[in-house]
């Protein structure tokens, strides 16, 4: 189901224990469209977990080849230390300079001109199309918090709670930085759509229910 076990171990023994927060999740969403958004919620690629970056450090080694045959050309370090604010800091992506404010409608003012190295020049994801040639689940290689998003699995007093965040309560809205997943297309909440958040992200849900063995949907539903 993944390459990052560790990783998948602990979302697991989160999920198992969590809060569900169904008022949030029966919000309106849809899908985004990478035509129009560009991968937007890659602009700054992604932080990780520490066997997710050791296999993204493999992976640029091993299948160096197969990455050069799609057109990209990795920097010789594709985990980089990041730090944001005192919100996040640790082992991430490296982005490369993409003038994404001018190629995507809509692009928040707030988000730098840059992408993830393991984005394609038609926005998909390397790591995604690297798995389906492997006939492997489509999110096999990718970093849990990239195919999560904008589910949230957040923590608070030892007890986690998966929700969606809007612009509200998005933790990472201040007054110079106005907000990521609510600013994201697939992260805002649609008013005029009738299909709710965890509907819209079955697939996502299908995972955590297989991880967890927890019937989330039927607990949403």
């Amino acid at each position: 189901m993944t390459a990052h076990t560790e990783t998948a171990e602990f979302v697991a023994q989160l999920v198992r224990d969590a809060r569900l927060d169904k008022a949030a999740l029966n919000k309106p969403l849809t899908r985004c469209d990478l035509s129009q958004c560009q991968g937007t919620c890659c602009h700054d690629g992604v932080y990780l977990e520490s066997d997710e970056a050791d296999t993204l450090r493999k992976l640029a080694s091993d299948k160096a080849a197969f990455f050069k045959d799609l057109g990209l050309d990795l920097p010789k370090k594709v985990v980089v230390y990041g730090k944001w604010r005192d919100e996040s800091a640790g082992p991430k992506t490296a982005t490369r300079a993409e003038p994404m404010s001018k190629n995507t409608p809509d692009y928040p003012g707030h988000f730098p001109d840059t992408q993830c190295v393991f984005m394609l020049d038609d926005r998909r994801c390397s790591l995604q199309v690297l798995a389906e040639s492997e006939r492997r689940h489509k999110w096999f290689y990718k970093p849990f918090t990239c195919w999560l998003h904008p589910i949230a699995i957040s923590g608070s007093g030892g007890i986690a709670e998966i929700t969606l965040y809007d612009r509200k309560t998005d933790p990472h809205n201040f007054s110079d930085y106005d907000g990521f997943v609510s600013r994201t297309p697939c992260g805002q909440i649609r008013e005029n759509c009738s299909a709710p958040a965890w509907q819209v992200l079955d697939e996502e849900f299908e995972i955590l229910e297989k991880l967890s063995n927890r019937p989330l949907r039927k607990e949403l539903s």
